[in-house]
């Protein structure tokens, strides 16, 4: 039976309307119509799948890459009451068994979120045929286009869903997919009659800029003194990270660095410090962003190039989500460019490297041929290089061809909480706690804090229970992993380690096999996607939002007037006399006080709001006009 979307949307999200395009997506679903959605970053993919899966029967299934971004969705589910859950490579055999048996038998799950490898175990698809599936979610759908920038072999196995449901409709989400690629999309998934919901790239208040120069630093501290608001500086490595938040914080900014290196808890604590202001720069890889729904991000800084126009589209994206005037800027020198290309090289190893980094790990671990299928292990790089001939960039490469070609699956650490659970039902631990009196109160208070620990894994703080026990943290681990060895319960302790995980047999290396579709063939397409980024980052005349919407199959014939190839060229599209008689308006007015664009629009007609725009902009670039921390403009005296 269906509800109604508006109820859902209102009473779990507390909106009272649907985003662009939301609904018309929602209903394509709720018909039963296998659907496209292509929704720029910040567009609300997440709401298109999740109001559906509560307004219909059954369970819905989302197919997601990112272990961190599933565990971040879940854990907001779950503040929402909506009951979800995520199979991951961080579980305990004994938790994906309990997840699935929820899924099977107590139909109480609305959501399952699973990676693509998991479709790959006929375990896990045996179980999959008995739950009474809604629909389908595939997020991040360009993952399976080999066009696509972030390819992933894995994906390619999701269509063999169908076969098990072939009358489940699948919705295919994804921010940023050129025109091949959505083909590649709509015929790898085999979707049929499939309704494609395209929302514009055209971001009217974000405004793309690229500054060639050669001191970096130097632009980057005057524009963040010109926009004091919440701002990201994207660097290529971690070491980067750290010492440009450090300067900035000597300088006197409110700097914070971020990068996949740090401990997830590190991780996490960042990411809030700067979602609540606590930290108003966030100097970052592009490890971060993912998930991260912060409005009021009024400046993304590319101190590198990065990966591809796809990257740079997602990564810009992040500024402005509050639809206020936000910029994103791009700087370079030609050195980095051919460092662009080498790094591009340096990242395809020769093939016999690639074998010799899976032989590495195999015996770090100790497999032989035959074994390691769907084995899962703690992850250190620094301790797996110690002894080993291979450079750490040769090793971190081909881990990543090997795991798009499906030998292994790697994950950073995630951040969880410490999880539990009771092995024996309630009748038996009554009689436990009769047999053994001196665990009667610290097993009452568990089964109060925490509902559920007897049908699902549930997320615990020692903190907490070491607060209403009176007992020290150490003592509350203590206790619980003394109850874990008498069989009474499963305690996980959150270590928040990266892991890897054999999705296939050992094999001998020198049998591993590379395919062209992941090596040769990748390698073209990301030469090619480089020399794209490269041309859009070396023109200097067409406006920068017209090429990005050209890039991803739109056709605009209106400049943006806003952008530094437009600022250049209105500077020859309006006359001396025209310029001088708008300065000359502009400039006492901001003399006597701060305005905003709309106020000093005002003085002007319609007719001459485009020039008067250009002139702003060029006053701006120029210095003569200043930005203030409530982002109104005022001469600069």
């Amino acid at each position: 039976m269906k509800q109604n979307i508006y109820d859902i949307l209102q009473n779990n999200w507390g909106y009272s309307q649907f985003r662009p395009l939301q609904e018309e997506i929602i209903n394509s679903v709720l018909d039963g119509n296998d659907t496209l959605a292509l929704l720029p970053t910040g567009g609300g993919k997440s709401i298109t799948f999740q109001v559906p899966a509560l307004a219909l029967d059954g369970i819905t299934i989302v197919i997601s890459p990112l272990i961190a971004l599933m565990v971040d969705q879940v854990e907001n589910l779950l503040k929402k009451n909506i009951p979800a859950a995520a199979l991951h490579s961080g579980l305990s055999q004994r938790e994906i068994d309990v997840i699935l048996h929820r899924c099977i038998y107590s139909n109480d799950i609305k959501l399952l979120y699973v990676s693509p490898e998991r479709l790959q175990t006929l375990s896990f698809k045996e179980k999959l045929s008995k739950m009474n599936v809604s629909f389908i979610a595939v997020d991040e759908a360009h993952c399976i286009s080999q066009w696509g920038y972030d390819f992933r072999p894995p994906y390619l196995l999701i269509s063999s869903i169908r076969d098990i449901f072939p009358n489940v409709p699948i919705l295919a989400l994804t921010a940023t997919a050129t025109p091949i690629v959505v083909n590649d999309i709509v015929d790898k998934l085999k979707l049929r009659n499939v309704q494609i919901f395209k929302q514009s790239f055209y971001r009217e208040n974000l405004i793309y800029n690229v500054i060639e120069t050669e001191d970096k630093m130097g632009k980057l501290i005057r524009l963040l003194k010109q926009f004091p608001g919440s701002s990201i500086i994207y660097v290529r490595n971690r070491k980067k990270t750290v010492t440009i938040a450090k300067h900035l914080h000597a300088l006197g900014f409110s700097a914070i660095y971020y990068h996949a290196g740090l401990s997830a808890d590190e991780r996490e604590a960042r990411q809030k410090a700067w979602i609540n202001n606590q930290f108003k720069i966030m100097v970052a890889t592009n490890a971060f962003g993912m998930g991260i729904d912060k409005p009021d991000v009024r400046l993304v800084v590319h101190l590198d190039l990065p990966d591809s126009i796809e990257s740079y589209f997602q990564e810009a994206g992040r500024a402005g989500r509050d639809l206020k005037l936000s910029y994103a800027f791009l700087f370079f020198h030609n050195s980095d460019i051919d460092d662009f290309k080498k790094n591009i090289l340096l990242s395809f190893p020769d093939i016999q490297i690639i074998k010799q980094t899976y032989k590495i790990i195999s015996e770090y671990y100790h497999l032989k041929i035959g074994d390691g299928e769907n084995e899962i292990f703690p992850f250190s790089i620094n301790d797996i290089l110690k002894n080993a001939d291979i450079s750490a960039n040769d090793f971190y490469n081909s881990m990543i061809i090997l795991e798009k070609a499906g030998y292994i699956a790697s994950s950073e650490g995630i951040k969880s909480k410490s999880r539990l659970f009771f092995i024996e039902d309630k009748k038996e631990i009554y009689k436990f706690q009769l047999e053994h009196p001196e665990w009667n109160d610290f097993i009452k208070i568990l089964t109060r804090t925490y509902s559920g620990l007897f049908t699902e894994y549930s997320n615990v703080s020692e903190e907490n229970i070491a607060q209403k026990t009176n007992l020290s943290i150490e003592q509350v681990c203590n206790a619980l992993n003394s109850l874990k060895e008498l069989g009474i319960i499963d305690y996980i302790p959150n270590k928040g380690e990266s892991t890897i995980t054999f999705l296939m047999p050992c094999v001998d290396a020198e049998n591993i096999n590379i395919p062209d579709i992941v090596y040769e063939d990748r390698k073209k397409l990301i030469l090619s996607n480089a020399d794209a980024l490269i041309s859009y980052i070396t023109n200097q005349t067409k406006c920068r939002s017209q090429l990005l919407l050209e890039y991803f199959g739109e056709e605009s014939i209106i400049r943006c007037g806003r952008c530094d190839v437009c600022v250049s060229r209105n500077n020859v599209d309006l006359s001396k006399l025209e310029m001088d008689n708008i300065i000359n308006i502009i400039k006492p007015l901001l003399l006597e006080k701060s305005m905003s664009e709309n106020e000093l629009l005002e003085h002007f007609s319609i007719m001459d709001e485009i020039k008067v725009i250009r002139v702003i902009s060029w006053l701006i670039e120029t210095n003569k006009i200043i930005r203030l921390p409530d982002m109104k403009l005022s001469w600069n005296k």
